[in-house]
């Protein structure tokens, strides 16, 4: 074999090193996409994928030192834990993880993750949500307005560290809103799992589908998922100990209230009206 390398870098292989990928060894994948793949016929090949049956399972090809670049990177953030009664709808049924939201266009991004492979992701989620919003709202009725920034999530290492990142107790007025409002708005789920280890993703069919089998997915290195959130609720669970997911939700646009024309005789809301005389008499 003669191959390259994503970084360029010519190479020749025994005939025993490499072999075709069999239908069996890509069960369970309805696309798989690398750094060069063609992104018209990805965007098109998973918006079908949605239209049909509510999720896209594919697999992404990355370069080894990319994502060893972005495992490092993240241990920068600044981790905390949602509030208990939030994570079961916010990370999944069962999932209890550590999580750092990132805005790349904040000034407080930590230098080393503004300079890893995370800002590539979060701009490949960009593209995602720019390409298949209109083909969501023509084929399913969807509207897209925007999306929410890279969430970054991992799970704990093991019981000692959930112990560390306690969940608050009580979730304050603002964070109650926002997490409202962002239920009632995600429209799709972005799921990027980087590893190093294979987590469980199960989605739990909703509406008239909620007596269907769930679908199991094993979540390994390099495995990305975009599911529709009125079709699916989810779960993500690692037994094994700590790995890492990227994610976004693609968001409909926030609500709007407008004033109908006023009916009626205003006159009565600007008349004074008359009420009964004050009583005789000194008063106490």
């Amino acid at each position: 074999w003669l191959a390259v390398t994503f970084a360029g870098v010519p190479l020749r292989a025994a005939s025993g090193a490499f072999k075709p990928l069999t239908c069996d060894e890509l069960a369970g994948l309805d696309l798989v996409m690398g750094p060069k793949s063609e992104e018209s016929l990805v965007f098109s090949g998973m918006l079908a994928e949605l239209a049909c049956k509510g999720v896209c399972v594919s697999h992404a090809i990355f370069p080894a030192e990319e994502v060893r670049q972005a495992r490092e990177a993240v241990q920068a953030l600044p981790f905390v834990r949602v509030p208990a009664d939030f994570e079961p709808h916010y990370l999944g049924r069962d999932s209890k993880e550590k999580t750092a939201l990132v805005d790349f266009d904040g000034a407080d991004v930590p230098k080393i993750v503004a300079d890893s492979p995370l800002p590539a992701q979060d701009k490949r989620f960009a593209s995602f949500c720019a390409a298949l919003s209109p083909g969501l709202e023509e084929e399913l009725g969807i509207r897209i307005a925007s999306r929410t920034n890279l969430l970054v999530r991992q799970t704990f290492a093991d019981d000692s560290e959930e112990e560390v990142f306690k969940a608050p107790a009580t979730p304050s007025d603002v964070e109650k809103e926002a997490f409202v409002g962002l239920m009632k708005r995600r429209r799709v789920c972005l799921m990027q799992f980087l590893g190093p280890l294979t987590g469980r993703l199960t989605l739990f069919p909703k509406g008239e589908d909620e007596d269907a089998e769930p679908i199991e997915i094993e979540a390994a290195p390099g495995l990305m998922v975009a599911f529709l959130t009125e079709r699916y609720a989810y779960s993500h669970t690692c037994a094994e100990g700590a790995t890492l997911v990227l994610q976004s939700w693609l968001l409909a646009p926030r609500p709007e209230f407008k004033i109908g024309d006023i009916g009626g005789d205003l006159d009565v809301l600007a008349s004074m009206q008359t009420g009964a005389h004050p009583p005789k008499g000194e008063t106490v």
